[in-house]
């Protein structure tokens, strides 16, 4: 946290009148008294625009990085220019003096070998990393996101943004080391998180996100809180925080007649709660889809947005479309709004009719097996569909797809209530003589979903289930598992249990190919009731 221009000023001709001249000017004096003072080439970079360049008076011009680059090469081991450059840069690479090309993650790296305890570094590190990417250091370690999330806590124990960066990035019930010893969960660290930032607006949310339905936790002030009290204090610190105001609509998404009482004292119900999130972000595709579910049962009625916009339910969808073009919900939903015969025109300009809008939410949602159902009702014998992937499909073969899809379905429930029995040490035995562990059993139950198993088969995460359910008996989770697997695995297929229990695949049921409608209409009815009591602004479609 240099003061460049008492830096500069130190570095002046003696007869310099200080208050002739700007920032700059100081700093490219103190460079014509000493050419290799790579704090002054630091300085100038940073107190140059990005669009900007400079001359020196050897003639040279150079820009920012060009500037932070001759900090470096007067200098190698001076950390400040390495952390400048790595704020500037985007996804291009900087040369250096010497001729190395570096990316973001180098910079980090050579800031860390300048200053072992560099907070900030271990955290931009760690947030750049990928999902099971290791980077080396130059002390030879090799770390991971978590790991180095950890070393930045170690640099600051009261740095609330390492805590809950290192909490996103723990798995369900995974648990990380600190160096001070403590072993903690995802909640613990958004909890210590807000102890170092008692208005830590995104903690509030992420702390409500992962707690579960009734229950409560207490802060380090003293505090205990649920979910939606979380989620109030969020909006208390930030007004205009959209993603609580989506994610207090989803407690309410059961409870028609509930609201929630905000900090400035309003009662808001569902619908207005979709409104508020709206007006923070005129962007939220998830506000605009579940206003449009709402009013898909009367296709003329319309909403007034906090902008001003007047909107009927298929032009809400397409809001959504616009905001994630790779949202199925939004697709299906403007889909079961269209009628056949009509088109819709989305933002990007394209105009499809009700059947490519299923193939569109299939591209997005692939394992939908419901989606496939809906098209192949659409089909007349003999007519094909071209999906996104180059297939061109009949209505038979999307049949046959959607009893595929149900069948693989059944078999992840099925191996997931085998893995919730499990013991750690347990395995099974299929028909074929294979065998197969706990994180295997895990494995083929999230190969359908493409879900990492790695992170979830631990004792931490099954633990817990069986503790909620120990009071239903001991046979009462084998009996699930023994049930699940009978429909899971495929006609004639055995497995041999622990305890000497063989389960064999019974004839698979002919798969249902109207989805779950009944379920769907009685949503968006609910839904809809809630729009009329929360008394959003709605209009007949004739005004």
């Amino acid at each position: 946290n240099l003061d460049f221009t008492a830096l500069a000023c130190t570095c002046m001709h003696p007869n310099t009148q200080t208050t002739q001249m700007d920032q700059r000017q100081l700093l490219l004096n103190a460079i014509s008294l000493n050419s290799n003072f790579s704090a002054v080439y630091a300085g100038l970079g940073f107190v140059t625009a990005a669009d900007e360049t400079v001359q020196l008076h050897d003639g040279r011009v150079l820009d920012k990085r060009q500037l932070l680059a001759e900090a470096i090469h007067c200098d190698p081991d001076y950390f400040l220019p390495y952390q400048y450059l790595c704020t500037i840069l985007g996804e291009d690479v900087v040369q250096l003096r010497d001729g190395r090309e570096l990316d973001r993650k180098q910079l980090c790296v050579e800031v860390i070998r300048c200053d072992a305890d560099n907070l900030n570094s271990y955290g931009i590190l760690g947030c750049l990393l990928a999902a099971g990417e290791t980077v080396q250091l130059h002390d030879g370690r090799v770390l991971d996101s978590k790991q180095l999330l950890v070393e930045a806590i170690r640099c600051n124990r009261d740095g609330s943004k390492a805590y809950r960066l290192l909490g996103l990035a723990l798995a369900a019930g995974e648990t990380v080391q600190l160096h001070d010893g403590r072993v903690l969960v995802e909640k613990q660290l958004y909890v210590e998180a807000l102890r170092c930032d008692g208005k830590y607006r995104d903690a509030f949310c992420d702390l409500g996100a992962v707690l579960a339905a009734d229950e409560m936790v207490q802060l380090h002030d003293g505090r205990v809180m649920g979910k939606k009290q979380l989620f109030v204090e969020a909006i208390r610190h930030d007004p205009d925080l959209a993603v609580a105001y989506r994610s207090l609509a989803e407690l309410l998404d059961d409870d028609e007649d509930e609201k929630v009482q905000l900090p400035d004292g309003r009662e808001l119900g569902w619908g207005l709660l979709q409104w508020e999130a709206l007006r923070c972000d005129p962007d939220c595709g998830e506000a605009y889809c579940e206003l449009a579910w709402g009013l898909s049962e009367d296709a003329g009625v319309k909403v007034r947005l906090p902008d001003g916009r007047v909107l009927d339910c298929a032009q809400m969808f397409v809001e959504a479309i616009r905001c994630r073009p790779d949202y199925s919900e939004a697709f299906l939903g403007l889909a079961k709004v269209l009628t056949d015969a009509k088109t819709v025109q989305l933002h990007d300009g394209r105009v499809l009719d009700k059947k490519q809008l299923y193939v569109e939410a299939i591209r997005c949602k692939s394992k939908d097996a419901d989606v496939y159902s809906m098209l192949a009702n659409l089909l007349a014998p003999g007519e094909t569909v071209q999906m996104h992937d180059g297939r061109v499909l009949d209505q038979q073969q999307l049949r046959d797809h959607v009893a595929l899809q149900k069948a693989a379905e059944k078999r992840r429930t099925a191996f997931l209530a085998l893995a919730n029995w499990l013991r750690p040490d347990e395995s099974v035995t299929m028909g074929d003589g294979q065998t197969l562990s706990l994180k295997q059993v895990m494995d083929v139950a999230f190969a359908f979903s493409g879900q990492c198993s790695t992170r979830l088969a631990n004792e931490h995460y099954f633990g817990g289930m069986r503790a909620t359910l120990a009071g239903a008996g001991p046979d009462y989770l084998k009996n699930i598992a023994v049930s699940s697997l009978r429909k899971g695995l495929q006609p004639g297929e055995t497995m041999r249990l622990p305890d000497g229990t063989v389960v064999e695949g019974e004839a698979a049921a002919a798969a249902a190919a109207d989805g779950d409608k009944g379920k769907e209409e009685a949503s968006s009815a609910n839904k809809r009731a809630r729009i009329d009591d929360d008394d959003v602004a709605v209009e007949a479609a004739e005004d």
